[in-house]
């Protein structure tokens, strides 16, 4: 899978976050997957919620319209 796909709706962002970052920014291409850089760390739902509220602006759309569908929880497992 790419790291962006058209759908209906949008776009599909496959997203490599990097949270606690000195500056919000959209880094590039990290493996098949777009690196972002959030000031947010990862506690409690505050880098989501940052995220959510970055792509928004960049994108120019409603916070609303910006969903997390996966990996909310955690760091990608490895096994």
């Amino acid at each position: 899978m790419s790291a962006v796909t058209p759908c209906a709706d949008g776009l599909i962002l496959r997203l490599y976050i990097q949270p606690k970052a000195s500056r919000d920014s959209i880094v590039g291409l990290h493996g098949d997957e777009v690196k972002v850089a959030i000031t947010a760390p990862p506690v409690d739902g505050q880098a989501n919620s940052h995220l959510v509220k970055f792509l928004g602006k960049q994108f120019r759309v409603a916070k609303s319209q910006v969903v997390i569908e996966k990996g909310e929880l955690g760091p990608p497992q490895t096994g």
